[in-house]
């Protein structure tokens, strides 16, 4: 079973339409074929098959994190879910101060300075 996090509105929104599904999904697909509420993911994951973005072996499907949505992180090779953040994890409360911190962003994304290369990564792309 992957190290799935879930944080913020997301999460009880998540929560509150996909019951079981969410927490049995063990890969980025298999979520997003779980519940028809995942529509935002699939068109997500169409339009980037390989994440929006990827370093250390891991992909991100961002949705809206800044805004209390989510950001998906797995595993690149085998599309393992890793965690699921949201907009909680900037100031995370009890709980969800130790697992964000510790999967939001996971350890290797952290090691190899990915938010740093996502954010030139970001910066870099035309604007739309």
């Amino acid at each position: 079973m992957p190290r799935l996090l879930h944080c913020g509105f997301a999460f009880a929104l998540l929560l509150a339409v996909s019951g079981a599904a969410w927490g049995q999904a063990e890969t980025i697909d298999q979520l997003a074929r779980s519940n028809s509420s995942m529509g935002e993911l699939e068109q997500a994951l169409r339009d980037n098959p390989a994440g929006q973005f990827s370093c250390a072996g891991i992909a991100v499907i961002d949705l809206g994190a800044a805004y209390d949505n989510v950001l998906f992180y797995f595993e690149q090779r085998t599309r393992k879910l890793i965690s699921a953040c949201g907009g909680v994890c900037r100031r995370p409360t009890g709980s969800q101060a130790s697992a964000c911190a510790n999967l939001c962003p996971p350890p290797e994304w952290k090691q190899a300075d990915c938010d740093a290369q996502r954010q030139r990564h970001m910066l870099s792309r035309p604007a739309r």
